[in-house]
């Protein structure tokens, strides 16, 4: 399963990364320790806590890329592209609130053949409480740019603590994926817990994803732009 607080770390620094060029000419001459050092002081005297946990959520609803690799032979054992939702929901009394996280991942997890699976999961902080409807039969609603809704995703896989669901049978995934390769915008409508209905917004234009295609491989966003890149907007 992504973790989200993971991510939001590299993207973190990555950020400190620009900051630290535009604001000083000296670290070039500094160690990568000392660099991100005093590229986190930058950051905390130009932007309060609130603005820079938004600045996070902000990169964080653009496409993300990453690889894992086998630490024996470094092959690349499976890619994955992930994205956060651009609003949260509360889905307790007590003013706790979640951001679902779609994450798609290529590889052999599933399937004896490489392949892609979709995974919908909450990033809601330290509590990790928000929990999908018991009976999740139904599966998940979809609009994809203001059309209709398609309500194809049914019988989804649901995990035993019911923080995630997940599809990896390529009927189900591969028209899914599709429909993300040609819109901007998506809204996701799930059944929560103690909630009931609740629907998530992403901007999902600009994904780069053309594995379970021909010629996939040679396209590969994570090939070609390494680990913890967004790739370029269209």
């Amino acid at each position: 399963m992504t973790n989200y607080h993971s991510l939001s770390k590299v993207m973190l620094i990555l950020m400190l990364s620009f900051l630290a060029l535009s604001c000083t000419n000296q670290a070039q001459e500094q160690s990568q320790e000392d660099y991100i050092e005093d590229t986190t002081a930058v950051v905390e005297e130009v932007m309060s806590e609130e603005e820079q946990e938004q600045a996070l959520i902000d990169g964080m609803t653009k496409w993300f890329y990453s690889k894992t690799e086998d630490d024996l032979t470094h092959d690349i054992t499976s890619i994955s592209a992930t994205i956060v939702s651009k609003n949260e929901c509360r889905f307790d009394s007590y003013g706790n609130t979640a951001r679902m996280v779609m994450t798609l991942t290529y590889s052999t997890l599933y399937l004896s053949t490489p392949s892609t699976s979709v995974l919908l999961s909450f990033d809601d902080g330290k509590t990790d409480m928000c929990r999908y409807a018991e009976d999740f039969s139904s599966g998940f609603r979809v609009v994809f740019d203001n059309g209709d809704v398609d309500d194809r995703w049914t019988l989804i896989n649901n995990t035993p603590k019911r923080d995630a669901i997940f599809m990896f049978m390529p009927s189900k995934v591969k028209p899914f994926l599709a429909k993300l390769r040609s819109s901007k915008t998506c809204r996701i409508q799930v059944n929560l817990e103690h909630v009931g209905m609740t629907t998530f917004d992403f901007n999902i234009g600009g994904l780069k994803w053309d594995f379970d295609q021909e010629s996939s491989e040679e396209s590969a966003p994570v090939a070609e732009d390494g680990v913890g890149e967004t790739a370029p907007a269209e």
